[in-house]
């Protein structure tokens, strides 16, 4: 290929030109052309930014449910594993404790079962207080909806 009678490159300082090199490699069947040349400029979308004011970290679970204001009960918010649950008075002192615990743990209600359960935190998610504000009173909302039709049935 390089040198001979039926040499198909010539040199040029000991190296074969691109453009010979290239135009080899184009007849070759195992040959994909690089994308990077031919690759349209990026076009800068616009960015929207979203700006939490006061903004908090709070558990989310599995399921998609946070911890959040409305899950306080008679004594306080219930927190940790099953067997090592306590009760925490506020939800800064739970939140604090969630955050502390290798994987945060606390009791919410059980949609469509009734009761408590335990759920535990996969992700932080990025809230508000509005967010959690609002979050709490829908949960305490469905919570006296929930109470009222058992209390129909009985």
């Amino acid at each position: 290929m390089l040198s001979g009678k039926n040499a198909v490159f010539h040199r040029e300082n000991g190296l074969v030109p691109a453009h010979e090199a290239k135009a080899w490699l184009e007849g070759r069947d195992s040959f994909f052309p690089s994308i990077w040349q031919s690759a349209r400029p990026v076009q800068t979308a616009e960015i929207h930014t979203f700006y939490y004011e006061d903004p908090i970290f709070v558990p989310q679970a599995r399921d998609g449910s946070i911890f959040h204001p409305g899950l306080e009960r008679r004594n306080g918010f219930t927190i940790g594993e099953k067997g090592r649950e306590f009760q925490v008075p506020d939800f800064k002192d739970g939140l604090r404790e969630l955050q502390v615990m290798p994987v945060p743990a606390w009791r919410r209600p059980s949609p469509g079962r009734g009761g408590w359960g335990i759920v535990r935190g996969i992700t932080w998610t990025r809230v508000n207080w509005e967010e959690l504000d609002r979050r709490a009173r829908s949960e305490m909302e469905l919570r006296k909806l929930t109470e009222e039709s058992e209390d129909d049935d009985v």
